[in-house]
C-alpha cells in the first residue's frame, strides 16, 4: 500500500511539473497571455463555457456518486484537485500525440476506469444490503493509483476534444486552464451535493451513490468500447 501511495504521488508530482513546464513555455510573459486573450470573441467565450461543463458532466456524476457514502473535506478536496488537472492535461495530450493513439489509449484508459467505478458502486451497494455500509465505505477511499485512473476515466472526453481545438482556432492551453476550473468545481459541487443528499437518506444514501457510480460506469463502458470501432 506504502508503494502504491508513493507511485501515485511521484506520478502526480510529474504530471503537474509537467503542465507546468508547458504552460510556462507558452505564457511566457503576461504580455502574451493577455494578447491571447483579447483575440478571444464573446462568441468562444461562450462555446468554450457550454464545452467546460458538458465535460464536467462525468466528473459531477462521479462526485454525486461518492458524496453519497460520505466524504471528509480533505479527500473531497484532493479528488476534486486531481480531476481538475487531469481536465487541463488532456486535451494537451489529445493535440500532442494525434487522433489514432489518443483514441486507443483513451479507450483502453476509460474501460479501466468504469471497472473501477463499478467496483466501488458494487461494494458500496453490497455494503448497504448487508449492514456492512460503515465498514464497506471506509475500505473504498479513493487514494492512489485508483484516485487517478477514475480522474483519468471522467477526463477522457477532454482527450479527443484536445485534438479539434487548434484546428478551430481555439487557444488549446488557455481552454485546458478552463476545462480544469470547471472540471475542479464541478466535481466539489458534486461531492458537495451527495453529502447534502446522504444526511438526508441516511443509510439509503450509500444504496443510492453504488447505484448512481454502477450506471456510471455502464456508461463509460459503452463510451470507451466505442473507441474500438
Amino acid at each position: 500500500m506504502k508503494h502504491h501511495a508513493l507511485l501515485s504521488r511521484t506520478l502526480f508530482v510529474v504530471l503537474a511539473v509537467a503542465l507546468l513546464a508547458i504552460l510556462a513555455n507558452r505564457f511566457s510573459a503576461l504580455g502574451g497571455a493577455l494578447a491571447v486573450l483579447r483575440r478571444i470573441t464573446p462568441g468562444q467565450v461562450l462555446a468554450l463555457l457550454l464545452m467546460a461543463a458538458a465535460l464536467g458532466t462525468d466528473a459531477m456524476s462521479l462526485a454525486i456518486g461518492i458524496g453519497l457514502r460520505g466524504i471528509s473535506w480533505r479527500e473531497g478536496i484532493r479528488v476534486s484537485l486531481v480531476i481538475g488537472l487531469f481536465h487541463i492535461i488532456m486535451p494537451l495530450i489529445g493535440t500532442a500525440v494525434g487522433g489514432y493513439f489518443s483514441k486507443l489509449a483513451g479507450g483502453i484508459a476509460q474501460v479501466t476506469g468504469a471497472a473501477i467505478v463499478a467496483i466501488i458502486g458494487i461494494r458500496m451497494v453490497w455494503g448497504c444490503l448487508t449492514s456492512e455500509g460503515t465498514t464497506q465505505a471506509s475500505q473504498c477511499k479513493l487514494t492512489g493509483l485508483s484516485l487517478l485512473l477514475l480522474a483519468l476515466s471522467v477526463s477522457i472526453d477532454a482527450l479527443s476534444v484536445g485534438l479539434g481545438l487548434g484546428a478551430l482556432g481555439y487557444n488549446v492551453y488557455l481552454t485546458s486552464v478552463l476545462f480544469g476550473v470547471f472540471g475542479a468545481g464541478m466535481t466539489a459541487v458534486g461531492l458537495f451535493l451527495g453529502k447534502k443528499i446522504g444526511s438526508l437518506v441516511g443509510n439509503y444514501g450509500e444504496l443510492l451513490g453504488g447505484g448512481v457510480l454502477i450506471i456510471l460506469a455502464l456508461k463509460l463502458f459503452l463510451e470507451g468500447e466505442l473507441f474500438y470501432r
